[in-house]
């Protein structure tokens, strides 16, 4: 055998090591968690429960969708039907306890969950080590009375605010998320109680988009109560963190799902996370487009963000407006209507101002691609321009001439003109889009 072969299989045998040593941990925690009855499963994402009509049209006429073409959001979806009473009836739940916390009239099992979002503009902690599912066994009723009853809770379902994707390729931006179960040995009536309420106070009141105001301090103030409650009991155990990343570009493991069989049946539903992906903030199956409602529309003047914890919501999401108030507060000496084709002075400003429309609802409000392009076409629409700009595929020589005077005036050609103010290809995609959305034509 030669020398190269040997070269070649011991480094492949030592990559396999080191990648065996790699994931040897997170395969732990994986076995672990199936070992207590609680399964992770990623897959099951799909365009037609994940994504709207606004997505599937622009992939259906576009193909790939890439760089600004979408919106996406994160959905905390919990399916489980089950009820306290469901809970005390079910042989299962008493036999998990018992084999994996404990045989004693108070236990305890939590699934915590910490999630973190990679964007353009960095990480941002949403979620920190917080449970979102919990069993056990310590109260009479569901409402939280001490005795040798079972109990289930879980979060309620959550949604994070609309974020454009600006990755540059697959795997830039993504959701990060660590799983965690703490279950107890032998634990007080009273311990299980009050993390019991505490479960409900923080599921009821976190939230993605609140950040200000007495709501937090609430949610706060019970999960540092929660945290010293497991931090000062040493009847916890705790399995390491399983991490996953979650995709944002709609594919299977866009999707990931928590469920307990040898808990609870799986009849009785699951726990999701998933991204939910739309390509539009205001194009909806029969809705009307016009120039007039697009730029009356509050939520196209705006840039949305994830408000960070400490920061004033204002800071993230300012007061809402419409697209022309916003134009107009860059540049007050803009037209109510954009285009000025009525004066030289003006008219030499309508390159630029197509220029300033491109760059302020792309770059500075971060709409989509459809978004942009539907207060773009509103605004030349409204402005008188966007006839004008058909002169350049035209037989009538008038309308050509017309163009060509308007082009000159800003020192460019006619095709350079249409190419920066309204290209074919902003018609195409957009009359598309709309078209295979609302059933009507984009006039």
């Amino acid at each position: 055998m030669s020398s190269g072969i040997l070269v070649r299989r011991s480094l492949a045998c030592a990559s396999f090591l080191l990648f065996a040593f790699a994931v040897q941990p997170e395969l732990r925690a994986q076995a672990e968690f199936e070992s207590l009855g609680v399964q992770l499963n990623p897959g099951g994402w799909n365009a037609t429960d994940h994504a709207d009509d606004t997505y599937i049209a622009l992939k259906t006429i576009q193909g790939q969708l890439a760089t600004y073409d979408f919106y996406y959001q994160l959905v905390i979806y919990p399916h489980y039907k089950f009820t306290f009473s469901d809970c005390n009836q079910t042989p299962t739940i008493d036999a998990f306890l018992r084999r994996f916390v404990g045989i004693t009239s108070s236990n305890l099992l939590t699934i915590n969950a910490t999630i973190r979002h990679r964007g353009e503009q960095g990480p941002t902690e949403l979620m920190a080590d917080q449970p979102i599912i919990i069993v056990g066994r310590g109260i009479t009723n569901n409402a939280g009375d001490e005795g040798n009853g079972c109990f289930f809770d879980q979060s309620l379902s959550n949604t994070t605010p609309l974020i454009r994707y600006s990755a540059k390729k697959p795997g830039e931006e993504d959701f990060e998320f660590k799983f965690r179960i703490a279950h107890t040995t032998n634990v007080t009536a009273n311990f299980v109680t009050r993390v019991k309420s505490l479960f409900s106070i923080i599921s009821g009141y976190f939230s993605f988009t609140d950040l200000t105001g007495e709501r937090v301090k609430i949610f706060t103030d019970a999960a540092n109560e929660l945290q010293t409650a497991f931090n000062d009991s040493s009847k916890i155990a705790n399995t390491n963190n399983v991490p996953t990343v979650m995709p944002l570009e709609g594919v299977s493991t866009s999707r990931y799902k928590i469920s307990m069989p040898t808990i609870i049946s799986t009849g009785a539903g699951y726990f999701a996370f998933y991204v939910k992906l739309t390509a539009s903030q205001v194009l909806a199956k029969n809705s009307t487009v016009t120039p007039g409602l697009i730029l009356a529309n509050q939520t196209l003047g705006f840039k949305t963000c994830y408000p960070k914890p400490g920061a004033k919501l204002a800071d993230c999401a300012p007061d809402r407006k419409t697209f022309r108030d916003f134009m107009i507060s860059v540049d007050a000496t803009m037209p109510v209507r954009f285009f000025d084709l009525r004066t030289a002075e003006s008219r030499k400003k309508v390159y630029g101002t197509c220029d300033q429309l491109r760059i302020r609802s792309t770059e500075t409000l971060a709409l989509s691609t459809i978004d942009a392009l539907l207060v773009r076409w509103a605004a030349i629409k409204e402005g008188k321009l966007y006839d004008v700009l058909q002169g350049l595929n035209s037989a009538d020589p008038t309308r050509k001439k017309a163009l060509k005077d308007l082009a000159t005036e800003n020192q460019v050609s006619s095709k350079a003109l249409v190419d920066m103010c309204w290209h074919p290809d902003d018609q195409r995609k957009l009359a598309g889009v709309v078209k295979a959305v609302t059933g009507r034509d984009l006039n």
